[in-house]
Protein backbone atom coordinates (compact mmCIF):
# COMPACT_ATOMS: atom_id res chain seq x y z
CA UNK A 1 0.00 0.00 0.00
CA UNK A 2 3.18 2.17 0.72
CA UNK A 3 4.53 1.55 -2.58
CA UNK A 4 1.40 2.30 -3.69
CA UNK A 5 0.68 5.33 -2.52
CA UNK A 6 4.19 6.71 -3.08
CA UNK A 7 4.46 5.83 -6.86
CA UNK A 8 0.70 7.77 -6.95
CA UNK A 9 2.39 10.67 -5.72
CA UNK A 10 5.28 10.48 -7.92
CA UNK A 11 2.68 10.79 -10.62
CA UNK A 12 1.03 13.49 -9.62
CA UNK A 13 4.32 15.45 -8.96
CA UNK A 14 5.08 14.41 -12.56
CA UNK A 15 1.97 15.55 -14.00
CA UNK A 16 1.94 18.88 -12.36
CA UNK A 17 4.87 19.63 -13.86
CA UNK A 18 4.63 18.95 -16.97
CA UNK A 19 1.34 21.03 -16.62
CA UNK A 20 3.46 24.30 -14.90
CA UNK A 21 5.66 23.41 -18.19
CA UNK A 22 2.54 23.73 -20.79
CA UNK A 23 1.88 26.49 -18.91
CA UNK A 24 5.22 28.26 -19.61
CA UNK A 25 5.19 27.20 -23.06
CA UNK A 26 1.61 28.71 -23.63
CA UNK A 27 2.37 31.88 -21.60
CA UNK A 28 5.57 32.44 -23.07
CA UNK A 29 5.14 33.67 -26.51
CA UNK A 30 1.85 36.00 -24.69
CA UNK A 31 4.69 37.92 -22.50
CA UNK A 32 7.10 38.10 -25.79
CA UNK A 33 4.09 39.68 -27.63
CA UNK A 34 3.34 42.09 -24.96
CA UNK A 35 6.99 43.01 -24.31
CA UNK A 36 7.09 43.67 -28.31
CA UNK A 37 4.15 45.49 -28.39
CA UNK A 38 5.63 47.62 -25.29
CA UNK A 39 8.83 48.29 -27.40
CA UNK A 40 6.54 49.36 -30.55
CA UNK A 41 4.96 51.83 -28.38
CA UNK A 42 7.56 53.27 -26.49
CA UNK A 43 9.38 53.96 -30.33
CA UNK A 44 5.97 55.55 -31.33
CA UNK A 45 6.28 58.25 -28.30
CA UNK A 46 9.64 58.53 -29.20
CA UNK A 47 8.75 59.43 -33.03
CA UNK A 48 5.92 62.10 -32.05
CA UNK A 49 8.25 63.65 -29.50
CA UNK A 50 11.17 63.84 -31.94
CA UNK A 51 8.33 65.38 -34.59
CA UNK A 52 7.25 67.43 -31.78
CA UNK A 53 10.85 68.79 -31.35
CA UNK A 54 11.33 69.35 -35.25
CA UNK A 55 7.87 71.13 -35.70
CA UNK A 56 8.99 73.07 -32.64
CA UNK A 57 12.76 73.87 -34.44
CA UNK A 58 10.76 74.86 -37.79
CA UNK A 59 8.49 77.16 -35.74
CA UNK A 60 11.87 78.93 -33.98
CA UNK A 61 13.44 79.42 -37.09
CA UNK A 62 10.40 80.86 -38.61
CA UNK A 63 10.35 83.34 -35.74
CA UNK A 64 13.90 84.21 -36.05
CA UNK A 65 13.29 84.82 -39.75
CA UNK A 66 10.60 87.00 -39.04
CA UNK A 67 12.44 89.21 -36.53
CA UNK A 68 15.51 89.69 -39.21
CA UNK A 69 12.92 90.72 -41.86
CA UNK A 70 11.61 92.94 -39.22
CA UNK A 71 14.94 94.11 -38.37
CA UNK A 72 15.81 95.08 -42.18
CA UNK A 73 12.98 96.81 -42.58
CA UNK A 74 13.37 99.04 -39.39
CA UNK A 75 17.11 99.93 -40.64
CA UNK A 76 15.69 100.70 -44.04
CA UNK A 77 13.15 102.56 -42.64
CA UNK A 78 15.56 104.16 -40.18
CA UNK A 79 18.11 104.89 -43.51
CA UNK A 80 15.21 106.35 -45.52
CA UNK A 81 15.07 109.59 -43.03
Amino acid sequence: AHAVLVELVHEVAELTAQAFLLAALLLAPLAVAGLLALAALTLLALLALLTLLALLALLALALLTLAALLLAALALALAQK
